[in-house]
C-alpha cells in the first residue's frame, strides 16, 4: 500500500489515460505545438510551453491563457466553462 499511495501522477499520466476514455477532454486540452505562422509556442518566461500547459491551467480553474481562441477551445466550451469545484472532481482531486 505505501508504494501505491507514494506514486506520484503527473499531468503528462492524464493526458496520456484521457486520449482514448475521455477523447473530449484530450481534444480540449491538446497544446498546438506551432502557432498560425509556425512558430513555437512560448509561454511568459520564454520558453517552449509543454503539452501540460492546457491540462494543467483546466484544473486549476484557469481559462486557456494565450490558447483561448484555438479552435479545439471554442469546440470544447462546455469543458471550458465548467467550474472549478466540477473541474477537480473531473481529475479526482
Amino acid at each position: 500500500m505505501d508504494k501505491f499511495t507514494s506514486l506520484k501522477i503527473g499531468f503528462g499520466d492524464v493526458l496520456a489515460y484521457i486520449e482514448f476514455d475521455h477523447p473530449d477532454y484530450f481534444d480540449a486540452s491538446r497544446v498546438p505545438e506551432f502557432d498560425d505562422e509556425g512558430m513555437t509556442r512560448v509561454g511568459k518566461d520564454g520558453k517552449a510551453v509543454d503539452c501540460e500547459e492546457l491540462i494543467h491551467r483546466w484544473s486549476g480553474g484557469f481559462d486557456a491563457g494565450q490558447f483561448k481562441d484555438e479552435p479545439s477551445v471554442h469546440v470544447a466550451a462546455d469543458i471550458w466553462n465548467m467550474p472549478k469545484d466540477a473541474r477537480l472532481n473531473v481529475v479526482g482531486r
